[in-house]
């Protein structure tokens, strides 16, 4: 656990995410669902699963298109819901499912939840949910196939 006088220090000299990533994902353009390819789906799938197996609220999960972006994905700041970017990652991330990249980003947005910046209460609910997000998928390994583990 960081002090207090340690997580002021650290919050008042790190650049903010808009710093770090100056074009979000908030003029992407929405897919409807019926544009979603089979990977999206089972993308989408995954990420409520694994939410709901690690006992947070079920998010909201859209495809969006913003290609010049440097995002992605992004959250609301209550990880209620996330946008995951077709157009930064590329249609073919969603072909074939990998699931360290996978989890990783949605173990990320997840953390948002915390609040809407990576400030390092961010980075430390990123560490708890990454092992918590381990620990289910170990727990739950015979329900990955049905995500095409």
């Amino acid at each position: 656990q960081l002090s207090a006088n340690v997580r002021e220090l650290l919050r008042d000299n790190l650049p903010t995410t808009q710093d770090l990533y100056p074009v979000n994902c908030a003029n992407a353009r929405f897919i409807p669902e019926s544009e979603y390819t089979a990977g999206e789906r089972r993308f989408i799938g995954f990420a409520r699963w694994l939410a709901d197996r690690c006992s947070l609220s079920t998010p909201t999960v859209t495809i969006v298109d913003a290609p010049g972006a440097s995002c992605e994905a992004d959250s609301s700041c209550n990880g209620t819901r996330l946008r995951i970017n077709r157009g930064c990652l590329g249609a073919a991330y969603f072909d074939r499912p990998r699931l360290a990249a996978w989890a990783t980003l949605i173990t990320h947005e997840l953390a948002h939840r915390t609040g809407n910046g990576h400030d390092p209460v961010f980075w430390m609910e990123c560490e708890r949910l990454g092992g918590e997000v381990a620990q289910t998928i170990y727990e739950h390994a015979s329900e990955m196939r049905q995500w095409g583990f």
